[in-house]
């Protein structure tokens, strides 16, 4: 912000005259960003993009009582949507104890719930139920029992603990995918192949992983809510391991897309968990995920729930305060996904940054290697929707988020930790420090700045320079249009 090239004077003017320009412009579209928790006190989350433009969602509630549904047109829009009750208990019989972990799918032109439910006499014989509502919209309508999804008991029909369950096609063939515990053993993942939405080949019926590592047994030995997402030549599972209390987190099996799904040898789980509780973000236990995509098809996005506090008095099973949260995840060089930690509560998603000066995004310069080592500098270049102009949110705490770049995983970050005017904005691995967390101050009608934790200075286009490849640094903040931001996808 130096008066090289202009006079204060000149400058004033020259932000107002582009002020007006822009402000008669469309407006920009909203960006794919969300608050979390994005829905209090609901577990097991699954979050439905379907054709429609609508995403569904349906998630256990507190008192395991009842199936509901929310739709919105954005993954924000659900956290305030109307929830219907699309199914009640009844109060005898086979599903009247726990009613567990919907999921909503749309199979052949028809609405299909999968739920688990068990008898108020029995609660722990858990078996797996199916809906059907053939309603364009499944908020509306009416929903018919199909009458248990029946799974081999191998030799424990009677009494049998089967759930989570999930539905795939591949190559024209439907899949199940659930949850059960063989007798005598421990709760394992099995898959089958589908004759129907609410039928199995019980022949196909396949044990594809068991809990075998420390991290899977603590408090129970537990291998439950599959989620399934084919990338990359390959299909990944993840899946929901020990109690769910802090000890909860999520695993990962990987199966080649050309290999046979039914067959055990075909899946290898990571020896590590791949999402776990996180103390300095105050996130606990996070597991039982879904996945779905961004408006545009561009992003994978996990649902998932977790606690904000580690200690539980009590059966985990009942304290009400598992919230639906989500999260951007990317991709690693070797094709296999990225979950990163679980964020703090707060802003998260991403979004390309437009400067109400220039009209240009923040970019990092990929002119430089392709731009994906550290050090590269922050830059403005014409918004054109690349990795490199595109930003993730990370949250560190309420206010406080790190700002990672699609394409390279790495966060923006005021080089050497500097507090100076004029000091560079690059891209560095993430470790969390104050140079590397912004907030949004808010600077009217759409804009915000961004402030940097370390020095209390703004992110600005410096020398007030509207060219491809200028400089972005850090300045004292003042509310010049070089210093705000809008949020574009």
């Amino acid at each position: 912000m130096t008066l090289k090239f202009a006079s204060m004077v000149e400058k004033i003017l020259l932000t107002l005259f582009l002020g007006l320009m822009l402000s008669v412009q469309s407006a920009a579209t909203f960006a794919e960003t969300f608050t979390n928790p994005l829905i209090l006190q609901r577990a097991d989350p699954w979050v439905y993009k379907h054709s429609d433009g609508y995403y569904y969602f349906t998630a256990s509630v507190p008192d395991y009582d009842r199936i509901i549904l929310r739709r919105a047109s954005s993954m924000q829009g659900l956290s305030s949507a109307t929830e219907v009750t699309a199914w009640d208990q009844p109060a005898s019989g086979p599903m009247s104890g726990f009613v567990w972990a919907p999921e909503l799918h749309w199979i052949d032109g028809k609405w299909y719930i999968y739920y688990a439910a068990s008898e108020a006499n029995d609660i722990w014989d858990i078996r797996i139920y199916v809906l059907e509502n053939t309603a364009t919209n499944p908020l509306t309508g009416s929903w018919t029992e199909k009458g248990e999804l029946k799974v081999d008991g191998m030799g424990n029909d009677s009494r049998f603990f089967a759930l989570d369950s999930t539905t795939f096609v591949h190559n024209n063939q439907r899949y199940l995918l659930w949850a059960q515990i063989p007798p005598g053993g421990n709760s394992s993942l099995y898959i089958a192949r589908m004759i129907n939405p609410w039928t199995i080949d019980l022949s196909t019926q396949t044990m594809i992983a068991t809990p075998e590592y420390s991290w899977e047994k603590i408090g129970h030995n537990v291998n439950e809510g599959p989620a399934i997402l084919k990338r990359n030549g390959r299909f990944f599972v993840t899946f929901s391991a020990s109690a769910t209390d802090k000890n909860y987190k999520l695993g990962l099996l990987t199966a080649d897309q050309n290999a046979d799904l039914l067959d055990p040898a075909s899946w290898h789980k990571n020896p590590e968990p791949i999402f776990s509780s996180n103390a300095s973000t105050s996130q606990f236990g996070p597991g039982h995920n879904s996945f779905t995509r961004s408006a545009d098809d561009s992003v994978d996005i996990m649902i998932y729930h977790a606690r904000d506090y580690e200690n539980i008095s009590g059966e985990p099973l009942y304290d009400p305060n598992r919230h639906t949260r989500a999260k951007v995840i990317t991709w690693n060089a070797d094709g296999t996904p990225n979950f990163g930690v679980p964020y703090a509560n707060g802003i998260s998603g991403y979004s390309s940054l437009k400067s109400a000066f220039s009209g240009k995004c923040a970019n990092i310069d990929t002119s430089v290697d392709g731009g994906t080592a550290n050090g590269v500098d922050l830059v403005q270049q014409d918004c054109n929707g690349a990795d490199s102009q595109t930003f993730m949110y990370e949250s560190i705490d309420s206010q406080y988020f790190q700002l990672k770049a699609m394409h390279s995983n790495r966060c923006l970050d005021v080089y050497g930790q500097s507090a100076e005017d004029g000091a560079n904005v690059n891209q560095w691995d993430c470790w969390g420090g104050n140079n590397q967390q912004w907030k949004k101050v808010d600077a009217g009608n759409g804009y915000f700045q961004l402030q940097n934790r370390n020095s209390q200075k703004c992110l600005d286009v410096f020398d007030w320079n509207n060219a491809n490849g200028a400089s972005l640094k850090q300045w004292s903040c003042n509310g010049y249009s070089v210093q705000k931001w809008q949020e574009i996808p």
